[in-house]
C-alpha cells in the first residue's frame, strides 16, 4: 500500500473517529505537528496583512501565474 494511500485512509479514519481516539493519536504526533506548522514573525504577518490589503483595494494589481513563472525561471526581468 503507498504512502498516498495510507494517508487518504488515517484522513477518511480520523473524520469518523470518536474524540478519545483523536485525542490519543493527537499526542501521539503532536510534536512532529507543531514542528511541521510554519510561524511567521509579526514583521512577517505585517507585511502579508499590507500586501493582502493591497491587492484587495486595487492598490496592486498582481502579477498573472505566468509571469511569475517565467521570472522565478529567470526568462523575463523580474518586475517584483
Amino acid at each position: 500500500m503507498t504512502a498516498a494511500i495510507k494517508r487518504d485512509r488515517l484522513i477518511t479514519y480520523l473524520v469518523k473517529a470518536d474524540d478519545k481516539k483523536v485525542k490519543a493519536l493527537y499526542s501521539l504526533l503532536e510534536d512532529d505537528i507543531d514542528n511541521s506548522i510554519p510561524v511567521f514573525t509579526e514583521q512577517q504577518l505585517e507585511i502579508l496583512d499590507q500586501r493582502r490589503a493591497d491587492l484587495l483595494s486595487g492598490k496592486d494589481k498582481g502579477i498573472d501565474w505566468q509571469t511569475m513563472h517565467n521570472n522565478i525561471r529567470g526568462k523575463k526581468e523580474n518586475k517584483i
